[in-house]
């Protein structure tokens, strides 16, 4: 039985039965957002006007068991004036939040409660269903949240929270579901899968954390068969009023199964941070190595935190990327701004970025980006961001501006 019908019985079973109506919550949001995109080699600008509304209920726990339910909609609003996976149209940048109406989550989660195997046994939690997945930092697998539409999985996970200051997560994903919508075709819209997640983190020396992985990716698009090993140290420390973290990380990446290469290629990563007051500076070095033949591949990490906001390199180019970047942030935290008529702003942050681009060598010039966000928070989870991004090529891609304006809302 597929996932989307054993959702629509638990949700049918939830609102038609009043004794379990009154064991369960719900939560929604709506997000609207306006994209604006200018390629150079492509004579019309992108833009797409998209609306997103998504809800979902949350069974309360029973004998250890729960369950989750969540739908997604989202709708353009006015013409279409831009290409995506479902939709392609070579006359527009790609904007790849396409109309999709579809079950993003429907999972059972259990936790067991036995004490007779000692009070920490109920920090084990089995997951069973389709689901958002997220270790670390996003890098190698994430849910996207930027996007309307979230990549979810279709997965068994367990997970072991803190005993002993060890985070041990397992997950064997046998769909991958793309922020593409379920519409999109040649495979683009959801992947069948036979992979292995191994993903730990130690926290139990002061100020330290220390993380291992293992992600085995095999998935029904060959070149997405990766087996990735790495792990990576972060250390935060204070001194006088400025808080300090540094974070190390590398990676090992060869190309699994289906692919039968000798190849392998490499990630390093080198990020440090200084917070004082409200202002935040952040300086890193990320390297993707590459050989001409293939590079180093993250095909299902939340891409868009990294590498630039114009998304350029979500695919990493053959010879690799090197990416050195800077961003800069100030936080105001507590005010009230008049023209909101009272409505008080818990923050408003304000932050610039700037990404230097050459190949995994530092030979080729692959160019340059620079960011600026402006993000206002509401007591009543209302959010706004306003973001503009500008791309100049080197020797890869083309310059591209993109414009963001969202508000979103949560219920």
């Amino acid at each position: 039985m597929s996932i989307r019908r054993v959702a629509a019985i638990l949700f049918c079973v939830l609102l038609f039965s009043p004794q379990l109506a009154q064991a369960f919550n719900t939560y929604g949001s709506i997000r609207y957002r306006t994209e604006v995109v200018d390629q150079q080699t492509i004579a019309r600008d992108g833009v797409a006007n998209t609306l997103r509304l998504r809800g979902g209920l949350v069974t309360a726990p029973l004998a250890g068991f729960s369950a989750l339910v969540e739908g997604t909609g989202v709708a353009t609003i006015g013409p279409r004036q831009s290409s995506n996976a479902a939709q392609p149209d070579s006359r527009y940048p790609t904007i790849n939040d396409p109309q999709n109406l579809d079950i993003t989550q429907a999972a059972i989660r259990y936790r067991p409660n036995i004490p007779i195997l000692g009070p920490d046994f109920d920090r084990i939690s089995l997951r069973l269903g389709r689901q958002r997945i997220a270790h670390g930092n996003q890098r190698f697998i994430g849910p996207v949240g930027f996007r309307q539409t979230q990549q979810t999985f279709d997965a068994a996970s367990l997970s072991l929270e803190g005993y002993g200051g060890w985070f041990l997560d397992y997950d064997y994903i046998w769909q991958v579901r793309r922020v593409v919508g379920r519409r999109a075709d040649n495979g683009l819209g959801s992947l069948d899968a036979d992979s292995h997640i191994f993903h730990g983190s130690y926290r139990g020396i002061n100020a330290w954390r220390f993380t291992a992985y293992a992600y085995l990716f095999d998935v029904e698009n060959d070149a997405f068969d990766l087996a990735t090993y790495g792990g990576s140290a972060r250390h935060t420390w204070q001194r006088d009023t400025t808080e300090f973290t540094v974070r190390g990380e590398a990676a090992y990446q060869r190309p699994d199964r289906e692919q039968p290469s000798n190849r392998s290629y490499h990630y390093a990563m080198l990020d440090a941070q200084a917070r004082h007051g409200p202002w935040t500076v952040n300086l890193g070095l990320e390297q993707l190595s590459g050989d001409a033949l293939g590079a180093f591949q993250t095909p299902f990490a939340t891409l868009h935190k990294f590498q630039g906001a114009t998304d350029r390199f979500l695919t990493t180019p053959a010879n690799g990327v090197t990416d050195g970047y800077m961003t800069l942030a100030y936080m105001v935290h507590g005010s009230t701004f008049g023209a909101f008529e009272g409505a008080a702003i818990p923050h408003v942050r304000l932050s610039g970025g700037a990404h230097e681009f050459r190949d995994g060598d530092g030979a080729r010039h692959l160019g340059r980006e620079y960011s600026l966000t402006a993000a206002m928070g509401f007591k009543n989870a209302t959010r706004i961001l306003l973001q503009g991004a500008r791309y100049m090529a080197g020797d890869f891609s083309q310059d591209t501006d993109k414009f963001w304006l969202s508000f979103e809302a949560e219920f």
